[in-house]
């Protein structure tokens, strides 16, 4: 996973979590949606990568 997007993902889900201890319940929860989104592409992006290096049944 990339440092870069992995500490800005980190950075919107702690604005979301500051805008909600302010108050700003909505703002908050989309900032969450957001960051949580941009983890899961990530994750999802770097178990693709480790699919198609694996050898498929009967490949040498």
């Amino acid at each position: 996973m990339r440092v870069d997007v992995l500490l800005f993902a980190i950075g919107v889900l702690l604005w979301a979590i500051l805008l909600t201890l302010f108050q700003f319940g909505l703002l908050g929860l989309l900032f969450g949606i957001v960051g949580f989104v941009i983890l899961l592409h990530e994750g999802w992006k770097e178990l693709e990568e480790k699919i198609e290096e694996t050898p498929k049944y009967g490949e040498h």
